[in-house]
């Protein structure tokens, strides 16, 4: 296991005048701290898909830690034994939070298979899906949940977020030789725009179709 940092130190005694001090470490020492608790973190992460891997025969197969009961448990038919809770709690490896040595622990853990996965036994995983491990958990419901959305619906019920939908500048600008075309001006209605650009548009089919005649 690697030394301690002055992190996870106890207090020292000051040699001058025998008073008890805290070790605050430094900004360098801070900063090699955490690179470790990071590569830490990587370490744990590829051992557990690498014994993942192993045990299943896929190759590209990673953990799942949001959704391991219904990915990794129902799906492949191997659970984790062994993980240490009193120590790190099951959770995500990236986000889990505690002192360098609780990490390292768990590392020396895998290696050592004191953790590890291993595949389900006759029964097994009927009694775990009797105790609930697969079922989905509730989605969490939208906050405007009741309310009807869409422009084209009663402005009485729809979200109020949604403004009265306008053109505020124009959708079509006349070229030189278009004097048939038609700008919609500020304020105008999208509909009425369509209708104006079908028009022209048939005007200009007319005038293309006589010419060619």
């Amino acid at each position: 296991m690697a030394r301690s940092s002055a992190r996870d130190s106890p207090p020292r005694q000051d040699a001058e005048n025998g008073s008890w001090a805290s070790l605050k470490p430094t900004a360098a020492s801070d900063t090699a701290y955490k690179r470790k608790l990071s590569w830490t973190r990587t370490r744990i992460r590829r051992i557990i898909d690498r014994c993942l891997r192993k045990i299943t025969g896929i190759e590209n197969i990673k953990m799942k830690w949001t959704t391991y009961w219904r990915d990794i448990v129902l799906k492949h038919g191997v659970v984790i034994d062994g993980w240490p809770h009193e120590i790190v709690p099951f959770r995500n490896i990236s986000n889990a939070t505690g002192t360098l040595w609780k990490l390292e622990m768990l590392c020396v853990r895998w290696k050592r298979k004191t953790t590890r996965f291993r595949v389900l036994e006759p029964g097994e995983l009927e009694r775990l899906e009797k105790e609930g491990r697969f079922a989905r958990a509730p989605r969490r419901p939208r906050a405007d949940r009741g309310t009807v959305r869409g422009r084209q619906r009663d402005p009485e019920l729809r979200s109020k977020r949604l403004g009265e939908y306008t053109i505020k500048s124009a959708m079509y600008v006349e070229n030189a030789g278009d004097s048939d075309a038609d700008v919609v001006t500020e304020g105008g209605s999208v509909f009425d725009w369509l209708e104006n650009r079908r028009v022209w548009l048939s005007k200009a089919a007319y005038g293309i179709h006589r010419n060619v005649v």
